[in-house]
């Protein structure tokens, strides 16, 4: 796994949900999002949800589930 890769990865494995905003607040990316692409095409289970906000637009929190195999077809 690359530098970044692993990064988001140890960040999002926590289970608690974290938008974009926060994941390139946190590790000073410029761009989690592709990071998150490149971490789904190698099979970690990167899930996400959509939050309506307060001014009718909407965005995502992603997370990794703590209790789920981490990549996918592998086990825990």
């Amino acid at each position: 796994m690359a530098f970044h890769q692993r990064r988001v990865f140890n960040l999002l494995s926590d289970g608690i949900p974290r938008t974009i905003a926060d994941i390139s607040a946190d590790l000073r990316l410029s761009d989690p999002r592709s990071v998150i692409r490149d971490l789904r095409h190698k099979g970690v289970v990167v899930s996400d949800f959509w939050v309506k906000s307060e001014h009718g637009s909407r965005y995502k929190r992603y997370f990794i589930e703590p209790s789920e195999p981490r990549i996918a077809g592998r086990g825990a």
